[in-house]
């Protein structure tokens, strides 16, 4: 009966409760965290990061028996400059789609950010969105391309079923999670669900070529930032007003993505091709 929850290999909990305890842990911090810590005052995302992250924390140590190094998170001098390089790329995706879409007259500039009248100026909220972007960018990856996805690649390996076969079934898992949990966001389709569920496979492709977060982490932060606080549009449904170029997206909904962003539009998953075809060859490249 034991071994219905223990691994007779390794004698520890089975990767299925193992994910089951990290989920129940996050769910009863966010609610406490709620409680004690004013979420007017630090913002709802903060608390769930927390949570998320103390849950991880306490799941590895005391369940999976390992060293967080383990799910991509090898943070020496090497995985900040991959994760770097992830942060440019990502700008630079979200200046192609700017570029597209002016080109296709499908976006129009009504200014800068810091022509509106702030009631606390326009650094402050702008740094601030940067430092929630950096901290959503990087407790969603640990948990989804790095937790979620590790635990469930080790649930799927068989004998008859290899690493990389459970590797990728555990890719495939975690980006429609991914997308589930932005169904319910302002202006979420089923369209802009299945959009964000290739998102999530996009950013699997360090995890599945290199091992490592630090591109995931680096380019899902400068995507939120860049497309929000620097150029103005919708990000995933939410909209942040104080960004540095004011813009309005007029095209066809299903071209810019209307009221959720590109994310939901043609020109978003343009976007993440292209991305995808440089992890590809850079990655492929660099693991043969």
């Amino acid at each position: 009966m034991k071994w219905v929850f223990l691994n007779p290999e390794d004698k520890r909990f089975r990767a299925g409760w193992r994910i089951l305890f990290q989920t129940m842990m996050a769910f009863v911090l966010v609610i406490i965290l709620s409680l004690v810590i004013p979420t007017e005052l630090v913002g709802s995302t903060y608390v769930m990061a927390a949570a998320v992250l103390i849950s991880i924390a306490v799941a590895t140590w005391l369940l999976d028996k390992r060293d967080v190094r383990s799910y991509g998170l090898n943070l020496n001098q090497h995985w900040f400059i991959e994760c770097m390089k992830g942060f440019l790329a990502g700008f630079l995706a979200i200046s192609g789609i700017v570029g597209v879409l002016a080109l296709t007259g499908s976006i129009q500039f009504e200014g800068f950010g810091w022509e509106r009248a702030l009631p606390n100026g326009f650094l402050i909220p702008f740094f601030g969105y940067l430092g929630l972007m950096l901290v959503v960018g990087f407790y969603e990856e640990v948990w989804m391309r790095g937790y979620l996805l590790y635990n469930i690649k080790q649930g799927f390996t068989f004998p008859n079923f290899d690493e990389r076969k459970a590797l990728i079934s555990g890719i495939g898992i975690t980006s429609v999670i991914f997308g589930l949990l932005h169904a319910g966001n302002p202006g979420a389709s089923f369209i802009s669900t299945f959009n964000i569920m290739l998102a999530g496979v996009m950013l699997s492709l360090p995890v599945y070529f290199k091992r490592s977060l630090a591109i995931p982490v680096g380019l899902h932060a400068s995507w939120n930032f860049c497309m929000g606080g620097i150029y103005g549009m919708p990000v995933s449904g939410t909209f942040f007003r104080e960004s540095i170029i004011q813009t309005d997206l007029t095209g066809a909904s299903w071209w810019t993505g209307a009221e959720f962003g590109p994310e939901a539009g043609v020109v978003g998953l343009l976007a993440m091709a292209a991305l995808s075809g440089w992890m590809v060859m850079s990655l492929r490249e660099k693991s043969s």
